[in-house]
Formats: C-alpha cells, sequence, structure tokens
C-alpha cells in the first residue's frame, strides 16, 4: 500500500523543479554539516544517496516516512518523488551518448525473504534495480561488493566488510562519471605551487593553469566557475574569499546552482587532486530526525518489519589536467526486526543464573523463578 494513500497510478503533483530544489537543499544541508567537522577532503553522491533513501522511504510506515521526508527536504508523497526520479534518471543517462555518466541498482534479499509486490514493483520500475535472491551473509557480501568492483571499474573495491548474521536485505547503487575537460590544462603549465590550508598552513601541491573563457561570476563572499566536459556536464565551483570559511561560503548561498552565467576570460589554478571518502549515512539521520520520534522500522519492504542497521556511501574521484574519474557507491542494510534471524542450529546453554516462566494457553504467567544454583 503507498505510504501516504495514493497509489502508484495517480498522477504525480511533484514537479521537475521541486525535486531539484529538494535535491539541492539536500545537498547544502551535508556539505554545511560535512564543512563543520575536522575530516579532510570530502566528496558525496547526492543524488546516489537521494535515490537509494528515496527507495528505502518508500518501504516505511506513515511517521517513519514522514522523517526521513523531512531529512531528504520534501514533503512530497513517496509516489511523486519516485516519478521525477524516474524521469530524471532517464534524462541524465539518455542524453549523454558519450558513455560518461553511469548509474546501477542492486537489490539482494536472503533466500528466504518475501519482498511485498509493491516494494518490487516500485524497485524494479521507478528504480531501475536488479533484484536477486542470495544466500546471506557471506554470498551475499562477496556479491555486493562484487557490484561495487564492476561499477566502479575498480576503483571502489568494496562497499561493505562484512553483513550481520540478522541481515535480511542489502540495497546498493553505483553511479559513475568518467569524461575529459572541453578545454583541457596544458601538462607545460603544471607544476607545484603554494596552496593555503584552514589552519593557515601553506603547502605546495600540484597547480595546473589555463587562459581561456569560461563561464564565471561573483559576490562578495565567493567566486564562481564552470568547467565544461566534451560529454557536455560541467563541474561547477566555489572559490570563499580569503578569510571567508567554506561553511560561511556554503550557508550565505541560498541555492548551490551555478551562479556562473556568463562568459568572461581569465586564468583558472587549479589543484590535481585524487581523494576517497566514506560516509556514515546512518549516522547523519539519525543526528537530523527527532530522537523522540519514531523509531526507523520499515514494514512495507518486506512480509517480516526489517529496520534499518546501516547505510553509508564510499566515493573516489581524481581530477588532472585531463579531465574527471569520479565514482560513488551507496548502501543500506536491512535486519530482522520484530522476529530475528536465527543461525541454525543455534545453542543455547544455560550454563550461568536464567529466569523461567511457566504460562498458560493464554501466555498467562503461572509460575516465574530464578535459578541460581540447580543444586542449591
Amino acid at each position: 500500500m503507498e505510504l501516504f494513500g495514493r497509489g502508484p497510478d495517480a498522477p504525480s503533483l511533484f514537479s521537475r523543479g521541486e525535486l531539484l530544489q529538494s535535491v539541492d537543499r539536500f545537498t547544502r544541508e551535508v556539505l554545511v554539516d560535512l564543512s563543520r567537522t575536522e575530516i579532510g577532503n570530502a566528496m558525496i553522491s547526492p543524488w546516489g544517496v537521494y535515490d537509494l533513501m528515496s527507495l528505502l522511504r518508500s518501504s516505511a510506515g506513515r511517521e517513519a516516512g514522514l522523517a526521513l521526508g523531512k531529512v531528504l527536504c520534501t514533503s512530497a508523497m513517496p509516489h511523486d518523488v519516485h516519478s521525477q526520479l524516474r524521469v530524471a534518471r532517464a534524462d541524465m543517462l539518455g542524453t549523454i551518448d558519450s558513455g560518461a555518466l553511469a548509474s546501477a541498482t542492486a537489490i539482494l534479499t536472503d533466500t528466504d525473504v518475501e519482498l511485498k509486490e509493491e516494494f518490487r514493483h516500485v524497485a524494479a520500475e521507478s528504480f531501475d534495480a536488479d533484484i536477486r535472491q542470495v544466500r546471506f551473509p557471506e554470498p551475499a557480501c562477496q556479491e555486493i561488493n562484487e557490484f561495487a568492483r564492476m561499477k566502479t571499474d575498480g576503483r571502489i573495491p568494496k562497499i561493505v566488510d562484512s553483513l550481520r548474521n540478522d541481515a535480511r536485505i542489502v540495497a546498493a547503487n553505483a553511479i559513475s562519471f568518467v569524461d575529459k575537460w572541453q578545454k583541457p590544462f596544458p601538462s607545460d603549465h603544471s607544476g607545484p605551487r603554494p596552496f593555503h590550508l584552514a589552519s593557515g598552513d601553506r603547502v605546495d601541491v600540484p597547480m595546473m593553469e589555463l587562459e581561456s573563457t569560461f563561464e564565471y561570476g561573483e559576490d562578495k563572499l565567493s567566486q564562481h566557475l564552470r568547467l565544461e566536459y566534451r560529454c557536455g556536464l560541467s563541474m561547477s565551483l566555489i572559490l570563499p574569499r580569503p578569510g571567508i570559511s567554506v561553511s560561511d561560503a556554503l550557508v550565505s548561498l541560498q541555492t548551490l546552482s551555478s551562479r556562473a552565467h556568463h562568459s568572461y576570460r581569465g586564468v583558472v589554478t587549479l589543484p590535481r587532486w585524487k581523494s576517497e571518502f566514506e560516509w556514515n549515512v546512518l549516522d547523519w539521520v539519525m543526528r537530523k530526525i527527532d530522537p523522540a520520534g519514531p523509531k526507523l522500522v520499515f514494514t512495507e519492504m518486506a512480509s517480516e518489519p526489517l529496520s534499518l542497521s546501516a547505510f553509508n556511501q564510499r566515493t573516489f574521484i581524481e581530477v588532472d589536467e585531463e579531465g574527471t574519474d569520479a565514482r560513488a557507491i551507496g548502501m543500506f542494510l536491512m535486519t530482522a526486526s520484530a522476529k530475528p534471524k536465527i543461525v541454525e542450529p543455534f545453542e543455547f546453554r544455560a550454563d550461568r543464573p536464567f529466569i523461567y516462566f511457566i504460562r498458560s494457553l493464554s501466555g498467562i504467567p503461572l509460575f516465574a523463578g530464578i535459578v541460581k544454583d540447580p543444586v542449591g
């Protein structure tokens, strides 16, 4: 059943513009939070997490669904979000003939898990998910890591070290972008130059330089630049003015859409960089929702209620004179909620003090006791 009472065939009340605004606000909130931590370089795929969390939200109960909607910066019904995500995904992948951008989603379920038909339909039709049954935990762990390795060409060899014994479902999505600059940076202009760290220290790093015409803009707090790729996509850069922190620059922006609207001639100096990052999405989500609010229990995914026990994303990026190689793998893990999965044969060794009850057929405790010493 649809979370808010509207079926999957109902017309969408959520526009493309509203989706963009929602993803934009979501991205901004995440970046502001990450910028205020002590971590070094950070990179996420907002689209990847938004997409995967929207799939997750479709299986939540009403209260948990509303909580996740706030995290996603939308009050729209899940079906309406799914419709626009599906259209946006098709547009993104269909308009790029070079193959520079690719995405994939996989859902693995344990062999005895029965997905609810509506969730299966939503996952397959709206998220283009490949759904398979696999034995848990070790074979599923190997398969989801192989998915990560294959979809990132080995840049991200795995997404999870191991799966819990009570794991029931694992879902992952991959996003890959590899392309060259429309205007490459001449390698003979590259060399070590100073980079000023937030701490005030200065280090020498490999810098690239290009003089040309660029889409550029500026305001009191930052400069804005857009660098285009051959496929038509672009990288937007925001450079805070000296003395302005990254977090202050982000907070000042009403939107993350590029402010580089006009062409100007100039010189761009940009470092080469290569970094990897892992983001614990679940920890971030739990800080965003009301701790006194509903537990994140998901009743519309499978025949048994499930709990969200992990949600993370790993990313890789390398930027040089020729172009960019960027990859992301996101994953969420569902575990048994009301009825934990038992690894058979289990062992119940009552070799320490224990409690016992003798109950009637209706469950009334007729006798209750504690055994501390069986021979005492």
